[in-house]
């Protein structure tokens, strides 16, 4: 919804339509562009909730590729992603990860520039990252965890406590699984279950 967007930067234009070639899924897209060789913003401000990971996911099109051209994803006035001179891509999906800071609302913003043609654009969308644990089976003497929206890079564990009113700095870590890719995966307590209890 292009209402709930600001529109800034000189030259800068930004429209929804229902022509087809800007459209990524359903029945309208938009196209930005410049009249100069200055960046335009699309920008909105988003509740956030203070530290929580949000994964930011939109679909670009550069129909032809023409030059000059530039694209770039701000959150919280950093940086997160900057393409200049992009080829002919079609739709494109880029997914990108970003923490919220200690405030409440999170300035998000799409830059642009595109003078000698436009960008397509659809389908953007700011969601919450949560793991969660999905199923709980055995295998063997083995305890499985299976859960989903694990973020790349980023270690996983199980702990184990005497008192569950101890702080999680004095838990045991009793199993542990880093993934490289951001989605589904498995945490193994070995030898966590006595068959024959």
């Amino acid at each position: 919804d292009l209402l709930s967007w600001s529109v800034s930067g000189g030259s800068a234009f930004a429209d929804v339509d229902m022509d087809p070639l800007d459209v990524h899924s359903g029945s309208f897209g938009a196209y930005l562009g410049t009249f100069d060789n200055t960046l335009g913003y699309l920008s909105q401000i988003l509740h956030t909730a203070p530290g929580e990971t949000y994964l930011i996911s939109l679909w670009l099109d550069s129909p032809d590729g023409l030059l000059p051209n530039e694209f770039m994803v701000k959150w919280g006035g950093a940086t997160l992603f900057d393409a200049a001179d992009l080829p002919a891509l079609g739709w494109t999906n880029i997914q990108l990860l970003a923490t919220a800071g200690t405030g409440t609302t999170t300035a998000f913003s799409l830059g642009f520039m595109n003078e000698s043609s436009y960008f397509g654009l659809d389908d953007v969308g700011v969601f919450p990252v949560r793991p969660a644990i999905t199923a709980i089976h055995l295998s063997g003497t083995d305890l499985v965890l299976d859960a989903v929206n694990g973020l790349a890079d980023r270690s996983y564990r199980v702990l184990r406590s005497a008192s569950p009113t101890l702080p999680l700095n004095q838990w045991l870590p009793i199993a542990t699984n880093s993934i490289g890719a951001y989605g589904n995966f498995t945490l193994t307590v070995p030898n966590a279950v006595d068959p024959t209890a």
